[in-house]
């Protein structure tokens, strides 16, 4: 389950989210998506269960369900409601069979805007996601580049998206915020990143097709996937602060993987990383997330 908190030093995780959205929506005018001959059904990291994919009868987007590995069990998931057009316009996100959250989300010809409901406060507004595409159905922009406020200071965030064929190449994740109401401090936050992709289809393009906003708050974050039509094997991201703190963080990340010899779709994606510690300190860590399929 998606956790909605308004502390600044949170932006940073949830640029990195919103920056795995990516590659076309649904259009209205557009087919229905050609299936894969598998459908992905369950994923581990580590060899640790993390998502399992429910399908309904049609080969769609039903649940998903989440691995909780402090208590073991698979209690958060989703249920993904289809309306007009065959798109899903309503997201039911459950902490067992109790229901947290409500997504709702409205499609439009130049994108679509999703509105989050927290059930449990009272029917009080969660977030609020704006989405603007292009021509071809992209999203070109998440977030939106007026300036807002959170607990009454005044910030501006959103994402750029910059397309190679049909995947995204570069993505541009942009936030300014105020750090100290007395002193006026502002800082302002940029990441770029510049992706490059196999030539093999991406077991994740179905469910991205089946709901646009699905790379942004679900799936374990170390699975390193985008909305697009191949996978990613080279991942560069650049954080750069200025303001208060002036400073740029650079890594890169190349990912390898073992195919299916006849769908040629990932059976496991590996890669190495620096991470920080609990002291902050950079650590090598090494991945390797296992694909599960089933037949449509």
């Amino acid at each position: 389950m998606k956790t909605i908190h308004y502390k600044y030093l949170l932006f940073a995780a949830a640029v990195l989210c919103m920056l795995l959205l990516s590659a076309r929506l649904i259009r209205e005018d557009k087919e229905l998506v050609k299936k894969p001959l598998l459908l992905l059904k369950k994923i581990s990291v580590n060899g640790q269960p993390t998502d399992s994919i429910i399908y309904n009868e049609r080969g769609r987007l039903a649940e998903i369900w989440f691995y909780d590995d402090i208590t073991h069990r698979w209690d958060a998931h989703n249920k993904y409601i289809y309306g007009a057009q065959d798109k899903v316009m309503k997201v039911m996100e459950y902490w067992g069979d109790e229901l947290m959250e409500i997504d709702s989300v409205y499609y439009r010809s130049t994108g679509f805007t999703r509105y989050s409901i927290s059930v449990r406060s009272a029917n009080v507004m969660a977030d609020t996601l704006l989405v603007q595409t292009n021509t071809a159905g992209q999203p070109i922009r998440i977030g939106d580049d007026d300036t807002v406020l959170s607990e009454n200071l005044p910030y501006v965030s959103y994402n750029n998206i910059e397309y190679y064929g049909s995947n995204p190449g570069r993505l541009i994740a942009f936030n300014y915020f105020q750090q100290d109401t007395l002193r006026g401090q502002y800082l302002q936050h940029e990441v770029i990143t510049d992706q490059e992709y196999d030539g093999n289809p991406n077991p994740f393009t179905p469910l991205c097709q089946d709901y646009p906003a699905i790379a942004m708050e679900t799936f374990d974050r170390n699975i390193l996937f985008a909305d697009a039509s191949n996978n990613l094997v080279k991942q560069t991201t650049l954080h750069k602060y200025s303001g208060q703190k002036n400073a740029t963080d650079q890594q890169t990340v190349y990912c390898s993987y073992q195919y299916d010899p006849v769908t040629r779709l990932p059976i496991e994606q590996s890669y190495v990383k620096y991470e920080l510690d609990e002291r902050d300190k950079p650590v090598r860590k090494k991945y390797s997330i296992r694909f599960y399929y089933q037949q449509p």
